[in-house]
């Protein structure tokens, strides 16, 4: 991993995120960048804008590309404004610098996620990291519906907090991940960062598949004998055991855990049960008659988690990782 891509709204609810960008930079030894995106009541006049924004970096405000034609008449934006979004940043990198981290800032004209989503190409940033649910103002953006928008177009890693408890210092550094798997070669493509964190904070990393029961798959079925479910339940622990076997032969602090139920429900009760730190996870992995589809876990989980979730879009035919 080499660069974070950090948006903020300017609410204390958005900076929630910066604790543990604070934490993950130093440990993946990556380069912060913070983005404020400045929002008009004219989004349609500004979507196109986005590649002409105007940016910050360390704080120097750089040259402006001349808007085209058609965009002539685009709504002011008063330099207050944008001066105020130069303090802003400048004070929020200054804090993160005194870890030793190092940071540019940026602002982006249009419709935040996708002011987020165009940095983040040019970027080429390796993890998008935010709060949701930050909110401040008429010029600012509600980081929930954002978030949903970010996970379902970006194939970049993006981390999660929710507006909450405002941990500080060591008290972000994980001690247990948590890895949900469908039993899919498409859910494992959360794994190498879930590693990676792991071997680097010596968190424990606990490896969890949740089997739904057969008659919610099949519910047109006759009653499914009570021992073809628990077969099912031991050939998936056998198989998630042995995963975890070849996982050890590179970290050593790896747990594998099978639960009958339904994989949302299961997930959040068992991060809750083994006071987890973080939850990382694919979506939209899905995969044969015994497993769960991701996506529409991911999302759930995405609404309820207590702790922050990594999502790690899973990477499909004709699409490319971002390098890290």
């Amino acid at each position: 991993m080499t660069s974070i891509l950090v948006p903020l709204d300017g609410s204390a609810c958005a900076e929630r995120v910066v604790p543990y960008v604070r934490m993950l930079a130093p440990l993946l030894g990556a380069h912060v960048t913070l983005l404020q995106a400045l929002d008009t009541d004219t989004p349609e006049a500004l979507t196109a804008m986005v590649d002409q924004a105007a940016g910050y970096a360390d704080g120097q405000m750089a040259a402006e590309r001349p808007l085209p034609a058609t965009h002539a008449a685009q709504p002011y934006l008063p330099d207050e404004t944008r001066d105020r979004a130069r303090s802003y940043l400048a004070s929020q990198a200054a804090q993160l610098r005194t870890a030793g981290i190092q940071v540019t800032t940026r602002t982006a004209i249009g419709p935040a996620p996708d002011a987020i989503l165009a940095v983040a190409e040019e970027l080429q940033s390796s993890m998008i990291a935010l709060s949701t649910h930050g909110r401040s103002g008429v010029r600012r953006w509600a980081v929930g519906s954002v978030t949903d928008r970010l996970v379902q177009a970006t194939t970049r890693p993006v981390l999660v907090v929710r507006g909450g408890a405002h941990p500080t210092g060591s008290a972000c550094v994980p001690r247990r991940i948590l890895v949900p798997l469908d039993g899919s070669a498409r859910s494992r493509q959360a794994v190498p960062f879930a590693l990676q964190l792991a071997e680097t904070t010596g968190a424990e990393l606990v490896l969890l598949t949740a089997v739904v029961p057969l008659f919610a798959e099949y519910a047109m079925l006759p009653a499914i004998p009570v021992e073809i479910q628990t077969g099912l339940s031991a050939a998936i622990e056998q198989e998630l055991n042995e995963f975890a076997a070849d996982l050890r032969r590179q970290y050593a602090r790896v747990t594998a855990v099978v639960l009958d139920g339904f994989a949302a429900e299961t997930i959040l009760d068992e991060a809750a049960h083994r006071d987890v730190d973080m939850i990382v996870m694919a979506t939209h992995g899905r995969g044969g008659l015994r497993r769960w589809a991701l996506g529409s876990v991911a999302d759930r989980v995405l609404h309820a988690a207590a702790v922050p979730l990594v999502m790690v879009r899973v990477v499909t035919n004709g699409q490319h990782a971002p390098q890290h």
